[in-house]
């Protein structure tokens, strides 16, 4: 897995993908912590419309849409 050599970039970008993710998050718990916004409101408002997408995705991929 980390001798492959067809994509030596994969571990390197997943290094900084993670990174930043950790910075959003940081973030938004010094925002929540100074505002209240609740995790749930935020869990929500990014979660519904990717669940949307992959519902519709699917729909798609299956012929029904």
């Amino acid at each position: 897995m980390f001798s492959d050599k067809t994509n030596p970039f994969h571990i390197p970008f997943s290094a900084g993908g993670h990174r930043a993710v950790g910075i959003i998050l940081s973030i938004y718990a010094h925002l929540s912590a100074l505002y209240g916004i609740p995790a749930g409101i935020v869990t929500a408002i990014i979660g519904a419309p990717y669940y949307l997408y992959l519902l519709l995705r699917e729909r798609k991929q299956k012929g029904n849409g």
